[in-house]
């Protein structure tokens, strides 16, 4: 590092230190007054969004601006995985392709390859389970 890049470091890093608040009672100190300036300046939404976070109404500044993702719709819960992987482990015993197992479930084709590489080592497990405790089948014939 040049010994100007290093005077730069040095007043930048002095300069956060001096606006970085210490405690939180001078984080939301700065933050209401940064509202009343953004409402004072016509800023309105933001304000109404930094009041909203520090009146408790929204439980981070994340959700405040609306910054956290959505809920995924339409994710199939474990049961569905379980049995969708099953199936899926079945297609695949039968040599068919990803593409073909896509086609005949209706879905997208990495969606599939995901949940199968998730679930396949518990249903692997699972299987390898119920083959040890089941009980040997009878015997056909006198023994």
């Amino acid at each position: 590092m040049t010994p100007r890049e290093a005077r730069w470091r040095e007043r930048v890093e002095a300069d956060y230190a001096r606006l970085r608040p210490r405690t939180t009672a001078e984080a939301h100190r700065k933050l209401w007054r940064l509202a009343r300036e953004l409402k004072r300046h016509g800023f309105e939404s933001g304000a109404a969004v930094l009041l909203a976070y520090l009146s408790g109404h929204a439980g981070s500044l994340d959700e405040a601006f609306g910054l956290q993702a959505p809920a995924k719709a339409g994710r199939p819960r474990d049961a569905a995985v379980d049995t969708l992987t099953r199936r899926i482990s079945a297609m695949r015993r039968a040599r068919r392709s990803w593409a073909q197992i896509a086609d005949e479930l209706g879905g997208d084709e990495r969606e599939l390859r995901r949940a199968y590489a998730l679930r396949r080592p518990q249903l692997m497990a699972a299987e390898i389970d119920r083959r040890l405790t089941a009980k040997p089948p009878k015997r056909k014939g006198g023994g």
